[in-house]
């Protein structure tokens, strides 16, 4: 099989070709069709803190299986299969009634993978995913995560001296599916995409000056990290056209039918959104871009407080679980 050819969803009837203009004078240096299932050269199960700390207060609890999760949870079967069609499966199922609501009102176990150990900066990455036709607060999602957050998990992140105080330290680049109508505005249907910058600054160690700044469909603001209070709202950013906007719209589709690509087009001085070759959104502020190096993460969270604020928290229903995310590729070029 000729790789740099491969199409998404090339095993069934609806496949998606990668445009040849983000890709070409390009180098493939990832490329991993799961052949291997989760292969430990290209993927760890582990997670940034402890194998039980979620954030969001989400639902679930992620199975590490690589290092093995602390009792009562390490006995917990794997959430990864492969599907008939050779992707990735991970799967969210409800934990066993005497494992539900320890700790955090855990009710779910599920899996995440990164790759910390293939960080990059700049370049192309193009996630092809089927997500799961579930309800509210099912949320499978693809990012990009800094690796200094993962080398420095416990240190301080102080503001450059003379910047802004939201650039271009711990960033975050995110592709999360939001289901239920209207829940992020008229553009989300039952199979809305949002598209978000993310940048953490301050101690998060200091209640009094860690903060989140965030770019998606809700503006441009700056969040209180500990209690999600909004401290200021701004139209800060510069789009596609060159003109200032302050949201990232959603993206309405039907995208649980057949494997679609979810791709970043990270470069100096621009970062773009793509869903199936068409550009969604972007960023040419050269504020806002992140310079640090960034690493690929898949993962199926469910319920919590993200995108309502922190109250209230989704509560997904039990009865609509097992459901199932589907990976066939993950692949990067520079």
């Amino acid at each position: 099989m000729n790789i740099q050819n491969w199409t998404c969803g090339q095993s069934l009837d609806h496949s998606i070709a990668t445009p040849p203009e983000l890709i070409e004078g390009r180098s493939l240096i990832f490329n991993d069709q799961f052949v291997n299932g989760v292969d430990p050269a290209l993927w760890r199960t582990e997670l940034l803190w402890t194998d039980e700390v979620t954030i969001n207060k989400e639902n679930q609890l992620y199975v590490d299986t690589q290092n093995g999760n602390d009792p009562p949870f390490d006995n917990l079967p794997s959430p990864f299969s492969t599907g008939s069609d050779g992707a990735l499966n991970i799967t969210a199922s409800p934990l066993p009634p005497e494992l539900q609501n320890i700790e955090r009102n855990l009710t779910l176990s599920s899996g995440k993978i990164c790759a910390p150990m293939h960080a990059f900066r700049y370049g192309y990455i193009e996630w092809c995913v089927r997500v799961p036709c579930a309800g509210l607060g099912s949320w499978p999602a693809v990012w990009l995560l800094n690796r200094f957050y993962y080398d420095n998990a416990d240190q301080k992140i102080a503001a450059e001296p003379g910047g802004t105080g939201h650039d271009k330290f711990n960033p975050e680049i995110d592709f999360e599916w939001v289901y239920g109508d209207g829940v992020n505005g008229p553009s989300s249907g039952s199979n809305a995409i949002k598209h978000a910058l993310h940048y953490f600054t301050g101690d998060r160690n200091d209640a009094s000056n860690y903060r989140l700044w965030t770019i998606d469909s809700g503006g441009f603001r700056e969040t209180d990290a500990n209690t999600g209070s909004i401290i200021t709202n701004g139209n800060l950013t510069t789009g596609c056209n060159g003109q200032p906007i302050g949201l990232l719209p959603d993206t309405a589709g039907d995208y649980c039918q057949n494997y679609h690509t979810f791709g970043i087009n990270w470069q100096p001085d621009r970062l773009e959104w793509i869903v199936d070759g068409v550009v969604r959104q972007c960023i040419t502020d050269p504020q806002l871009i992140p310079d640090q190096l960034m690493y690929p993460i898949v993962n199926y969270a469910v319920g919590g407080t993200f995108p309502f604020g922190n109250p209230p928290s989704q509560q997904p229903p039990l009865s609509q679980f097992p459901q199932t995310m589907e990976i066939q590729s993950v692949r990067i070029w520079q």
